[in-house]
């Protein structure tokens, strides 16, 4: 019996699903989705809008992130899914949060994401310490769909 409780204790936690949150604005009827991953305190957010701009990545971190470039507010950020090779992307930096914008990046990150165990993210802290930020991923396909959905997009980038 105590060598089950052990191995209950040891075992790793069941990854949670993406959320959806999809909000419309009072004013402009503006449609804002995103589809949202959260694992040991930080955040990966899916999002896209219906006036104005393309769909973006936002990685939230429990940490305060290391400031970017002091002119254009970007630093490089590393991230990988499974076993497949690192990437390295310009991110813009603010505070804690990290946003990927452009849309072949984004795409390419998205389709990383439907196939995807696993995603690690490596940044810098504040004190330019490395850490990493690691989500279990499960069946994030149909939430992202759904997000992108919400604003008119499909998911291989066309409204």
């Amino acid at each position: 019996m105590l060598t089950l409780a052990l191995m209950l204790i040891a075992a790793e936690p069941l990854a949670r699903p993406m959320t959806v949150e999809v909000r419309q604005d009072p004013i402009n009827d503006a449609i804002r989705a995103s589809a949202i991953l959260r694992d040991d305190g930080n955040r990966l957010d899916v999002t896209c809008e219906t006036i104005g701009n393309e769909p973006r990545i936002s990685f939230h971190s429990r940490l305060w992130l290391g400031r970017g470039h002091f002119l254009s507010g970007r630093r490089r950020i590393t991230y990988r899914f499974d076993r497949e090779a690192p990437r390295r992307s310009w991110w813009d930096i603010e505070d804690r949060r990290a946003t990927l914008t452009n849309d072949v990046r984004v795409n390419n990150f998205i389709q990383g994401l439907y196939t995807a165990e696993r995603l690690v993210i490596r940044g810098r802290d504040v004190e330019n310490r490395p850490f990493n930020a690691i989500f279990r991923v499960t069946d994030a396909r149909p939430a992202i769909e759904r997000a992108l959905a919400a604003c008119g997009r499909h998911s291989d980038g066309t409204d």
